[in-house]
Order: C-alpha cells, then sequence, then structure tokens
C-alpha cells in the first residue's frame, strides 16, 4: 500500500498542479529504513525506497512545469539512557 498510495497521490497532485499552472512542490514521505533495512523490515524498506525512486523520477518529469517533487526520510535515533529507540528532537 506505500508505494501505491504514493504513486496515486502524487500522480493526482501533478495533474492539479501542472492544470493550475503555477507550479508548486510534491512532498512524499519515506523513510531511513529504505537505506539501512533493520531485521524483519524488507517489505518495508523495500516499500519505501520504492517512494525515493519514484519520488526522483516524478521530480525529473515535472521539471519543465516548475514543479519540484522530494521526499523526506525520517529516522529513528538509539537512547542508550532507555535502550529503546526514539526521534531526534528538532
Amino acid at each position: 500500500m506505500n508505494l501505491y498510495s504514493t504513486f496515486y497521490c502524487s500522480r493526482a497532485a501533478a495533474k492539479e498542479l501542472v492544470r493550475q499552472g503555477e507550479g508548486g512542490v510534491i512532498l512524499n514521505v519515506s523513510s531511513g529504513t529504505a537505506l539501512r533495512s533493520t531485521p524483519n523490515s524488507f517489505g518495508y524498506a523495500a516499500a519505501k525506497a520504492g517512494v525515493i525512486s519514484l519520488t526522483k523520477s516524478v521530480a525529473g518529469m515535472l521539471v519543465g512545469e516548475n514543479i519540484a517533487s522530494t521526499a523526506s526520510s525520517p529516522v529513528l535515533w538509539p537512547n542508550s539512557r532507555r535502550g529503546r529507540t526514539r526521534r531526534p528532537s528538532a
């Protein structure tokens, strides 16, 4: 579902942004797991790597329309005090 939903949403956003003719940005959400898989996450990692590849392809297709496509890849960092992972603070 991760990759399918990203594809269909990116396609819908691109059509609308092109129709409006003012440019814009399509932002997709991937994961740090796409580049560094963890045990038992190979399916999730593959889907998120696909999101990155799809985002790059969309960006290349829409460059002439003044539309950017980018992906955010949040990661979890180890927390040595608690022995678990947490999101880094801003």
